[in-house]
Parts: structure tokens; C-alpha cells; sequence
């Protein structure tokens, strides 16, 4: 059982230098968090898409049909500001 001992591991940090690991760990994940929802808008909701007013599918067009509708509704998406991050 060599290698194993109170569940210290074998690293030799100090406490100051785990504080400052973890600060600047939590300061990372924040500043990614923040480039990733650089606006902080809301949410698009299903009110606000349908208020756009997309195409339906009535599932009867075949394949192209549907490339075609899925096309349609991106596209409806970025007229109605509703991005693709928020999903």
C-alpha cells in the first residue's frame, strides 16, 4: 500500500498556495461563464418564438421538406433574437 496515506495525496502545497490555486481556479470558471452569456439576455420562451409566428410541419413534405423547415425555423430563431447559447 505504498503511495497511500491520510488522504493527503502527495502534493506538498502549502494552505496559502491551495487558497490561491482556488481563487484563481473560481476566477477562470467565472470570467468563462461571463464570455459565454456576454449579454445576460433573456431567455427565449416559447411565447416569444411562436410570437414570430413560425411555418408549421405537418410532417407530410418528406425529407427535403423537413431540411427545408428546419432551415426556416433557424431562421426565425435570429429574427426573433433567440440565440442557440441559451440551449
Amino acid at each position: 500500500m505504498s503511495g497511500r496515506g491520510h488522504g493527503r495525496g502527495s502534493s506538498n502545497m502549502t494552505q496559502a498556495e491551495l487558497t490561491n490555486l482556488i481563487n484563481t481556479r473560481v476566477a477562470e470558471a467565472l470570467a468563462a461563464y461571463q464570455a459565454a452569456h456576454p449579454n445576460n439576455q433573456p431567455a427565449c420562451t416559447f411565447k416569444m418564438f411562436m410570437d414570430c409566428k413560425p411555418q408549421t410541419f405537418s410532417g407530410t413534405e418528406g425529407a427535403v421538406g423537413l431540411l427545408r423547415w428546419f432551415e426556416k425555423a433557424e431562421s426565425v430563431f435570429a429574427m426573433c433574437n433567440c440565440s442557440a447559447a441559451g440551449y
